[in-house]
């Protein structure tokens, strides 16, 4: 969490004696860094140049004139960075020189004095100067200690009390990382909590395609265990496709793609459908990788595949009834009807039906038409409405409709559906009954 990150550097710059605070990669690339100038607040500092960081693992601390810069390893399992901090030395490094005038001084005097007087005198400042020195040579692996010298200047004094002051801050500093270093580590492990917990695959990945994250989703999904993926590359395990595919495409140009449909390989061979989104992974301006997030869709595919089966079935039904199905609207357009209807009514075809009236091409009366709608609107169907119709070449017919209204979500009707069926021979033989 970058943001996290370089707010927590700045509050650690806070800390008086501190100059600077970097936390750098593994072999020196500075991710964020903050200093402090004198007599300002902290400041992150944008212009980012890479660092020379200990060749090894174990923290360094590095002397020089004026600062002591000390680097702490940041180590899961392997080196992944260091944090390097730099603490000023120069009240420490006033005090020697104010000390040196006042020996040099001192000792002019004593040797205009006496011998015996330089003798009395310096015995015990140098016996508290070699005790600061001693315990100056201390510091770096006693933080917090502090050191009790003879009384011999207020120089001295001072150096001494300037010492163990900057011995207590160290130590404050130290344990204030350490508590930061575990906060970080908390919130590192409730991330990969949530990442391991979420129902949908996640996989991160670097530049040249190889694994660097994968959730434990994924991994069932893909069948592989978690170690078996690290490292390995997308092209030999889940994801061969060719190089212009999406995920290719995000770790090139770093746009981001959505993929409705695609099929991943699992482990065993056998393949499972998936929808995914792939999206870029910056580092400031840098494309550093991409991270990868899907779902099984196999329940759709067979929710899908039944649908159109069903559909298929019911197109059949609705084709090869011998009785007219049909769909029509409000303002007497048809909207469907099957073939019998067609040929009961002898259209040429489907469309030339779309193009007619049902209130004036196929209704003989307008106030048939009228009660069919009344009682539809009224009630929502009809059961058997008698009604007098006429094909294509003005013959009548007679018919009996059962039919359904349709509502939207407004409660507005929408269509007419149901089924017509031609009882002209039968109103013939009753009438010769």
């Amino acid at each position: 969490d970058f943001a996290s990150m370089q707010t927590l550097l700045l509050k650690i710059a806070e800390f008086p004696d501190v100059l600077s605070i970097s936390v750098t990669r593994r072999e020196g690339a500075v991710l964020s860094r903050v200093v402090h100038p004198d007599h300002a607040p902290p400041r992150a500092q944008y212009d980012l140049r890479p660092l020379q960081p200990p060749s090894g693992e174990p923290p360094v601390i590095a002397r020089s004139e004026d600062r002591i810069v000390v680097w702490h390893p940041i180590i899961e399992r392997s080196l992944l960075g260091w944090v390097a901090i730099e603490y000023s030395l120069r009240s420490i490094t006033d005090l020697h020189r104010r000390i040196w005038r006042d020996t040099i001084i001192a000792a002019l005097l004593v040797l205009v004095a006496s011998v015996s007087f330089i003798l009395l005198f310096l015995n015990r400042p140098l016996r508290a100067v070699r005790q600061l020195t001693d315990f100056a040579k201390r510091l770096n692996e006693e933080r917090g200690a502090t050191v009790d010298v003879d009384a011999g200047s207020e120089e001295i004094t001072q150096l001494a009390s300037a010492l163990n002051t900057t011995s207590t801050k160290l130590f404050e500093q130290e344990r204030s990382l350490r508590e930061s270093a575990g906060h970080l580590e908390r919130l590192r492990q409730r991330n990969l909590l949530i990442l391991h917990s979420a129902g949908e695959g996640i996989v991160g990945l670097d530049l040249e395609g190889n694994h660097i994250f994968v959730n434990t989703a994924a991994s069932r999904m893909l069948g592989y265990g978690v170690d078996e993926l690290i490292g390995r590359p997308i092209s030999e395990t889940w994801y061969r496709a060719p190089e212009d595919r999406p995920i290719y495409a995000t770790l090139h140009d770093g746009e981001i793609y959505r993929v409705d449909s695609e099929v991943f390989r699992r482990k065993d061979g056998t393949s499972v459908p998936v929808s995914y989104t792939t999206t870029p992974v910056r580092e400031g301006e840098n494309l550093t990788g991409a991270v990868v997030t899907f779902r099984d869709i196999t329940g759709r595919k067979r929710a899908e595949e039944a649908l159109r089966e069903s559909e298929r079935k019911y197109r059949t039904l609705f084709e090869e009834s011998k009785d007219v199905i049909f769909f029509g609207a409000p303002d007497g357009r048809v909207n469907d009807i099957n073939h019998a209807g067609v040929e009961l009514f002898r259209y040429a075809s489907k469309e030339e039906m779309f193009a007619i009236d049902i209130r004036t091409d196929l209704f003989i009366r307008a106030e048939d038409w009228e009660a069919f709608e009344r009682v539809m609107r009224r009630q929502g169907f009809v059961n058997d409405f008698e009604v007098t119709l006429k094909r294509k070449d003005a013959m009548p017919l007679d018919a009996v409709i059962s039919a359904t209204a349709v509502y939207d979500e407004a409660g507005a009707l929408t269509a007419y559906r149901g089924i017509l069926r031609d009882v002209t021979s039968e109103r013939k033989l009753a009438q010769q009954l």
